[in-house]
């Protein structure tokens, strides 16, 4: 069975760049999120930030925090970043841009919206205490580490198509 290792792999050798890198990464979490079931039994629809439907014209090019943008079957909305690290450590900024960026209010259908929930998603195993401590008393932040992409079992053949 294809691991989400071997799709990671797949994922550097494919990418000509870091942009696109991290845009077949957010493909990645996309995918992940619709078949964990944890995940798809909550999320209805889910969007790279560029492609979300309700996508505020003023925040086109105010971003650097939100890569995915998913609606509930409840119509709430999660903003998601996604950070495909090997090695460097992520940084409280990375954070706070992210948090700043999704406490903006956005209107669909004409009703006024906030995200309800940010889920931070990383490959790596553990944030840092630095980072730690930074998100410590956020409500409604959670953190999806490497081992819990991990423990899914998907079959992530049809993902990248062997």
């Amino acid at each position: 069975m294809t691991s989400e290792h071997d799709v990671f792999n797949k994922i550097r050798n494919l990418s000509t760049s870091e942009r696109q890198k991290g845009d077949l990464f957010e493909r990645f979490i996309m995918y992940y999120l619709k078949k964990d079931p944890v995940y798809a039994n909550i999320i209805e629809d889910i969007w790279q930030y560029k492609d979300w439907p309700d996508l505020p014209e003023k925040w086109i090019h105010d971003n650097s925090g939100i890569d995915l943008v998913a609606k509930t079957y409840t119509g709430e909305y999660w903003a998601i970043q996604c950070k495909f690290y090997q090695n460097p450590p992520i940084r409280k900024q990375h954070i706070i841009s992210f948090i700043s960026d999704s406490q903006k209010e956005f209107t669909v259908n004409g009703e006024k919206k906030t995200f309800v929930y940010r889920l931070f998603v990383t490959t790596m195993n553990e944030l840092g205490p630095q980072v730690d401590k930074a998100i410590k008393d956020i409500p409604n932040f959670g953190v999806l580490y490497l081992k819990g992409m991990e423990q899914a079992s998907i079959d992530w053949s049809q993902f990248i198509g062997v």
